[in-house]
């Protein structure tokens, strides 16, 4: 004979998986919120200091100046918007066609500028390390300025559509 109801050991079980969420839920609105308030904190730092008149003769200062502006897209579009849907339950992506896809371009754009920053710093670092008489002229700001340009035309004709 089988039964339909639910069977007395499968309350508490029941009970502990929604006590579980209901604490993994509120562990991600403090968490969102602490990364967002203590990634601008530091992405405001990274602004000051990086501007200083002396950093800009470094290639590698140009790389991360630009990855500190990407990241920061990355934290307010992906993190702060995970935040305000967990707190409220709106979800900016749903208001319009039109807003889910700014909300879309801006995050792969930020994303994938990021990631290809990365490699360009990377790339710089090896040219400064294993070629260093031809460092001075690979590696230069002009050269990070107008990588850093490229990569980032590339990111939007790729997120474009």
């Amino acid at each position: 004979m089988e039964s339909n109801s639910t069977s007395a050991t499968d309350a508490p079980r029941n009970e502990s998986l929604t006590l579980d969420y209901q604490v993994a839920i509120r562990m991600q609105q403090y968490f969102f919120i602490l990364l967002v308030i203590f990634g601008s904190i530091g992405h405001v730092l990274t602004f000051i200091v990086l501007s200083r008149p002396r950093m800009k003769y470094t290639s590698i200062y140009s790389y991360l100046f630009a990855l500190s502006c990407a990241d920061a897209i990355v934290l307010w579009v992906s993190c702060f918007k995970a935040w305000i849907r967990l707190m409220t339950g709106f979800e900016l992506m749903h208001v319009s066609a039109a807003a889910c896809k700014v909300v879309t371009f801006f995050y792969l754009f930020s994303t994938y500028l990021s990631s290809w920053l990365i490699v360009a710093m990377t790339a710089d670092r090896f040219t400064a390390v294993w070629l260093p008489l031809k460092a001075s002229s690979l590696c230069s700001v002009r050269h990070a300025r107008i990588l850093t340009i490229v990569l980032a035309l590339l990111a939007i004709a790729s997120n474009v559509h």
